[in-house]
Order: C-alpha cells, then structure tokens, then sequence
C-alpha cells in the first residue's frame, strides 16, 4: 500500500475523530470530576435484605432524590453570537543618501552618486462570525448518581425515528434537590456542567453536511 493512500487513511480517521459523538456517563464525570465519593446505600439493621434508601415517607414529597428516580428537565437555551474583527496596518518609508562636495569634484557628477528610494506597505482585513440558535423542550431523566453534598447527576434521552432519519438528543448535568420544583421539574438554567448533543443520521441528514473530499481538502489546503 502506498504512502499516499495511508496518508489519505490517516486523514480520513482524523476528520472522523474530531466528530461530536454521544459519550458515556463515566466520560462526561471525567470532564467534570467531583471532589468526593458517591453515596453509599445504607442498610436499617444487619442483616436485613431492605436498605433505609428504600422506603419512602408518607409525608414527603416526590421530589427525586435517590439513583434511578424519575425527573423532569425543561430545555429552554438560546444561543446569539456576533463576533466581528476588522484590523488595518500601514507602514512607509523613504531615505536619500548624496555627497555634497569630494575634492573639488564637480556637482554635477556627485548628484549621479546620490541613492534615494522609498517603500510602502498597507494591509487590510475584516471578518464577520454570527451564529443563533434556539432550543426549547421538555425531557425526562434519571437520577444517575447521588453525590454527598446531596446534589445529582441526571440524564435525559431521547430519540426519535421518521422516513429514514434518526435524531438522538442527550442531557447530563448536575442539580441541587432544593432547585427541583413541586412537580419534580428542574429548568436548565439551574444545571450545572450542562451537555446538550443532538445527533442525527439518516440520509437527509447526510444531505446537508459536506462530503468527505471538502471536509478532507477544508483540513488540508492552507487558504
């Protein structure tokens, strides 16, 4: 196989790697580490086949609290960049050099002698970046750890299927008991660590990204 073609291969990997994909849970705590240990399930008594995690009060609420407990999440994020950099340089310079007088030779023949020259430079460049986007829905999750402090780590999940395509969209982040409302409906601007990653495949969606070969020469050509 030539050098070309595992040239070509290396590349072609590259692009696939640097892709948003959907990672696990023990990923994203590995992009955001917590400074202590998961909760512990606790037994009521030895012996007992029953822990106290278990048992709910008939006076409390149904707020989540515990691993594998249902919660709502409502999505409501919106996104409006504007970045604009424009930058103008210049730059000039002249120099005469000449010999007035050498010997009693005469003016004449020192002005041939003389050396003058001049140089300038400008420069000019903008660029404009703008990008919006808006997302609102509602997802339920689950309680996938408890931490000691009390706060949560959940993730919500869902994927939808029509003619072809298929969406997945995923939520992960950390919550506080006391930001949860009286319906169990945490709203995302309370999260922390937030990760929204909506994902699509199917053929219409292929449609609308570039090929290989543009994404391949985008990475390569150096204009």
């Amino acid at each position: 196989m030539g050098k070309g073609v595992m040239w070509l291969i290396g590349l072609l990997l590259m692009l696939v790697s640097c892709a948003q994909k959907v990672v696990s849970v023990e990923e994203y705590e590995a992009r955001n580490p917590y400074p202590g240990q998961t909760q512990q399930v606790h037994y009521s008594s030895m012996g007992s086949i029953m822990p106290s995690e278990g048992f709910v009060s008939l006076y409390s609420d149904t707020k989540a609290r515990r691993v594998g407990d249902v919660i709502y999440v409502l999505l409501v994020e919106s996104l409006n960049a504007v970045e604009s950099v424009a930058n103008q340089t210049s730059r000039s310079a002249t120099f005469k050099e000449g010999v007035a007088s050498l010997f009693g030779i005469s003016k004449d023949v020192l002005d041939q002698l003389s050396a003058q020259g001049g140089g300038q430079m400008s420069t000019k460049g903008s660029g404009k970046f703008q990008q919006s986007a808006v997302i609102s829905t509602r997802m339920a999750g689950r309680v996938m750890k408890v931490y000691p402090n009390g706060s949560m780590l959940i993730e919500a999940k869902k994927n939808f299927y029509w003619n072809n395509v298929s969406r997945e969209m995923v939520l992960r982040g950390v919550v506080r008991g006391e930001d949860i409302d009286a319906t169990n409906t945490v709203s995302s601007d309370k999260i922390a660590n937030l990760e929204v990653i909506v994902e699509g495949r199917g053929f219409t969606v292929d449609g609308g990204n570039p090929g290989w070969l543009a994404r391949l020469l985008a990475k390569v050509l150096p204009f």
